[in-house]
């Protein structure tokens, strides 16, 4: 009895012990995760001070907003750094992106890095294709695509991202 009673404790032990070394190691990878996440948001703020590189793809978002919008009269938010640098050429970026809409730019600023807020005149559609409302609508998808990527072996991330 004796005997069988430490070989239960000792399997309890190990137990505990592969469990807190299966924790640990979701911590460390978490914090690998927000790590990349934390990149992406430093290589977003990057290409948004890269203008050749940046307008095309602040044109693609806006294509996409205004299209997901069905009313040819919007209002396009950007932040205080584009505002700066696109008031005055806005009419020209609107005839290349958004084609038969009438967008009006907006005076008031969004709190991003880049991209693009549409909403409907009386504001009650909006598409959110700034660069963080993006990540925060795709946020689970990238982080799966994080880890696929960091670790090529099928992990067990299940308690992870879900407690």
């Amino acid at each position: 009895a004796a005997k069988a009673q430490s070989e239960r404790e000792f399997r309890r032990l190990v137990q505990a012990s592969e469990i807190q070394r299966q924790a640990e190691l979701d911590g460390l990878r978490w914090a690998l995760v927000q790590s990349v996440m934390e990149g992406v948001r430093t290589k977003l703020a990057e290409l948004s001070a890269d203008e050749p590189r940046y307008l095309p793809v602040l044109k693609s978002l806006l294509a996409q907003a205004t299209t997901a919008i069905d009313q040819d009269e919007l209002i396009a938010v950007v932040n205080e750094a584009d505002h700066a640098r696109f008031a005055q050429r806005w009419d020209t970026i609107i005839r290349e992106a958004a084609p038969g809409k009438r967008v009006n730019l907006s005076n008031a600023f969004a709190a991003a890095s880049g991209g693009v807020r549409v909403t409907s005149k009386n504001e009650r559609i909006s598409v959110d294709n700034t660069f963080e409302g993006r990540i925060e609508r795709l946020e689970e998808q990238l982080n799966v695509l994080i880890l696929e990527r960091l670790f090529p072996s099928p992990v067990q991330m299940g308690p992870l991202f879900n407690g």
